[in-house]
């Protein structure tokens, strides 16, 4: 009787899997929803009644085919109940999944160990991946915390005047400002490449490694200016800075920089409310000088577009490993000359989102009525460039719609895939953007960084965050050979009798725990889930 059943069962899953795959691509398009069990057993009653499926499907509002599945799966197994199916069931109940939903959504910084233990206390055992592959079918995974300055009441309300009063800005006005600021670059510093590609338990390889020392191995001060016309000069702070010094260098400075950017007549100035910048002596040179300052809010350094800049030279720096302070200074005057205009204009104005159709649409129906593009730049508060690239689309082609991008499909073979892995094994430090380019070049291949991300995941790479370990000389390296070699044969009762001691520096803040927060792709810049800091040292 039994194999009877299980013959009829796999008969059943057979036919369900033939009339699936025979239906049509519109059919199959969304998963209706479930019939209750009190519609089945109506479905049947009916037929025993006598009526046919396309009487019943209209009596009751259901497709016939629907019907028929119903009636052949009673008469096949006497019953209306769901049959038991492949695969293993959800770890998680419903109600489980929402509990810790809930509690994510209270909670960001909820740790997976945490939710394993909420469930376990209410009586489900699972494992920490049960955990994150529940959380991202909901749509939600772990990132890093943004970090953004503290802000008190009257920061906020500054800041949202700021935005208020700006948010109308055409783009030429931004164009036409000078932004500066101040940074200090350490020799062996947090901007060093933190990513390499390597293997699962390779992290403390020399190569995965970086090398760190007290207090960073030095560093220097650095000021500079830029615009959206290209980058200013830069120069180095070599003494304490206060207000006579930050005159002299904006008196040496700022003026010829702006001539040789060729800012037009009116240009802005920015910098921020260090105390330096605020003092009155200050105050009253910029405005003997007739120097438009642009008023700026306290505590938004995440406003000053320089912050991107400054980011991208300590990469750049970093990745030529200075080894000593003169070094430094000279590799970040070099690589300031050599940042691209276009990094520049990027990091100015950031990507803008696309022109929606109807603004498009606008455009074209005003330079058809003979106004000039200038003008109609100036009623729509949008850039000369962008009113120029559309009418010019709309001459060539006659439409408004946006340029499709081009691009193929491309795969790599087993011989490229060896390549491309002798290639990041050797350049462990690269970025997958840096590997897509050579590969590119190498292959003679149209690819995109999506395909490079999964041809290096097929070579059974990854890249990881690099570990940070001491910075060691040939002395120290031999030191602690001797003493590893010392203490080779100690057994564990022996080191059970030591008596460990150290010392450590905790901010009154938020420090470096706490960096992951569980989040939905959409909620990458609200403020209620980034870690805040200060911008003092505390």
């Amino acid at each position: 009787m039994r194999a009877t059943h299980s013959k009829k069962l796999g008969q059943y899953k057979r036919h369900l899997s033939t009339t699936s795959n025979s239906q049509t691509p519109n059919s199959t398009m969304a998963k209706t929803k479930e019939l209750s069990k009190d519609t089945r057993n109506k479905i049947v009653d009916l037929h025993q009644a006598g009526k046919t499926e396309s009487a019943i499907g209209k009596q009751l509002g259901v497709k016939k085919s629907t019907v028929g599945a119903i009636i052949r799966k009673w008469k096949t197994y006497k019953t209306t109940d769901n049959l038991p199916q492949s695969g293993a069931p959800r770890k998680i109940s419903p109600r489980g999944v929402k509990m810790i939903t809930r509690t994510v959504s209270k909670n960001p910084r909820t740790t997976r160990g945490n939710l394993v233990n909420d469930l376990q206390r209410a009586g489900t055992k699972v494992t920490k991946a049960t955990i994150s592959n529940t959380l991202r079918r909901q749509g939600l995974k772990s990132c890093s915390a943004r970090r953004v300055p503290l802000l008190k009441p009257v920061h906020v309300r500054a800041r949202l005047k700021f935005a208020r009063e700006h948010l109308d800005d055409p783009e030429e006005d931004w164009e036409n400002a000078i932004w500066s600021d101040e940074t200090k670059i350490e020799l062996f510093g947090k901007n060093s490449t933190c990513r390499v590609w390597r293997r699962k338990n390779a992290e403390l390889h020399p190569k995965n490694t970086i090398p760190t020392v007290k207090h960073g191995g030095g560093n220097i001060m650095l000021w500079c200016c830029f615009s959206a016309k290209g980058p200013g000069r830069l120069i180095r702070v070599k003494e304490r800075m206060n207000g006579a010094m930050y005159r002299e260098i904006l008196s040496k400075n700022l003026l010829p920089s702006a001539r040789a950017l060729k800012m037009k007549r009116g240009w802005v100035f920015q910098h921020d409310n260090d105390p330096k910048h605020t003092a009155r002596a200050t105050k009253e040179w910029l405005r003997k000088k007739h120097f438009k300052v642009l008023e700026w809010p306290s505590q938004s350094p995440d406003l000053n577009p320089i912050e991107n800049l400054w980011r991208e030279l300590k990469i750049r720096v970093a990745q030529r490993q200075p080894q000593n302070i003169t070094a430094l200074e000279e590799i970040c005057m070099e690589e300031w000359a050599k940042l691209p205009a276009t990094c520049l204009s990027e990091v100015k104005m950031g990507r803008g989102s696309p022109i929606p159709p109807m603004l498009r649409r606008k455009i074209v129906e005003q330079y058809q009525k003979g106004v000039s593009q200038r003008k109609i730049a100036k009623s729509l508060k949008l850039s000369s460039s962008t009113v120029h690239n559309i009418i010019q689309r709309f001459r060539e082609s006659g439409t408004i719609s946006v340029r499709k991008g081009q691009g193929r499909k491309t795969i790599l073979d087993a011989r490229d895939l060896r390549a491309l892995r002798r290639h990041c094994i050797t350049y462990r430090n690269a970025t997958v953007m840096e590997i897509t380019t050579w590969a590119q070049e190498y292959f003679q291949k149209t690819l995109s960084v999506n395909t490079i991300h999964r041809a290096i995941r097929r070579c059974r790479l990854k890249l990881y965050r690099s570990k940070k370990k001491p910075y060691l000389n040939m002395i120290q390296k031999r030191r602690r050979f001797l003493w590893a070699k010392a203490h080779l044969k100690w057994t564990v009762a022996k080191w059970k009798t030591v008596l460990w001691s150290d010392e450590s520096k905790f901010e009154v803040l938020f420090g470096k725990l706490g960096r992951h927060v569980i989040r939905t792709k959409e909620d990458k810049d609200n403020v209620v889930i980034s870690a805040q800091f200060r911008s003092l040292h505390l």
